[in-house]
This record gives C-alpha cells, sequence and structure tokens, in this order.
C-alpha cells in the first residue's frame, strides 16, 4: 500500500471514531453549450466524507467523470479533490475550503473559497466568495491567470 494512502485511511479511521461521521456519492450530467458552439458536457460521480464535531466539522470530496465534445472524441477524464471545513455560529454556518480540478492531458484549476448559509426557518440564504486560478490557455479576460467569483443564493 502506497504511504499516502495509508495515511488517508488512518486519518479518515480517526476521524470516523471520533465524531458522527457518514459518506454519501453523486452521480451528476453537466450539459454545457458554450457560446462559441462547444458542447462540453460532464458526467461525473463524487464521493465524500463528512465528520461532525461539536459546533462544526470537515469535509472531503473526490470527484471523477468523463466530458464529450459532441458525444464523440477521447473522453478525457474530468477530476476534482476538495477539503472543506465549516463552524457553526449559532445563526448560520461558516465555511472555508479548497478545490482541485482538471482535464486529462489539460488545463486544472485551483479554487479557495469562504462562505456563510443563514437558515431562516424554510427559508435559506447562502453567500459564497473566493479566488481562482486557472493554468493554460482557459484563462479570464484579459489574460488573467487569476479571477474572482462569487455567487448569492436564496432558497426556499
Amino acid at each position: 500500500m502506497r504511504p499516502i494512502a495509508l495515511l488517508l485511511c488512518i486519518f479518515f479511521a480517526a476521524g470516523a471514531a471520533s465524531a458522527d461521521t457518514f459518506w454519501d456519492t453523486s452521480f451528476s450530467y453537466f450539459a454545457r453549450d458554450n457560446v462559441g458552439g462547444s458542447d462540453n458536457d460532464i458526467i461525473r460521480n463524487k464521493t465524500g466524507l463528512t465528520v461532525e464535531t461539536q459546533g462544526g466539522g470537515w469535509r472531503a470530496e473526490a470527484g471523477l467523470g468523463i466530458r464529450n465534445e459532441y458525444f464523440g472524441g477521447s473522453y478525457p477524464l474530468d477530476w476534482q479533490a476538495a477539503g472543506l471545513v465549516f463552524q457553526d455560529s449559532g445563526e448560520g454556518v461558516w465555511t472555508a475550503g479548497a478545490r482541485l480540478s482538471g482535464i486529462e492531458d489539460g488545463d486544472a484549476a485551483a479554487e479557495a473559497l469562504l462562505g456563510y448559509t443563514r437558515f431562516w426557518g424554510p427559508i435559506t440564504t447562502r453567500g459564497l466568495f473566493g479566488l481562482q486560478y486557472v493554468s493554460g490557455d482557459a484563462v479570464f479576460e484579459g489574460g488573467r491567470g487569476v479571477g474572482g467569483l462569487d455567487l448569492a443564493e436564496v432558497s426556499y
């Protein structure tokens, strides 16, 4: 067994023994039709481990999928790895995390994120912002490799 795999097993087992823990998995299909005429869809499986501690916790997540262009071509792999910590403030939940993602033989991205979720009975509000770095030719406007991202969401 590789040393990194052994360390991850020990880390996850220690977390599972000390707190409320659950695994989850999801399958997603993202239909992405770009303005330039590209049909770059993604089919992905994401699996995660969440460990809840008193007043907070953490989550580790890995995703693996395939991309396609008009359902033809080489179907390159699409991968993601993410880590997140969360803390309950009494009225909402603060989150901070990082995500790495990439395409087989293609560009990669790194994101640092900070967010807050507030619960108002049946209504939930969420705000998220962060920085993103993209390698290769997939850069932001003006040739920048680093850009900001933000999200505001209200749900019922």
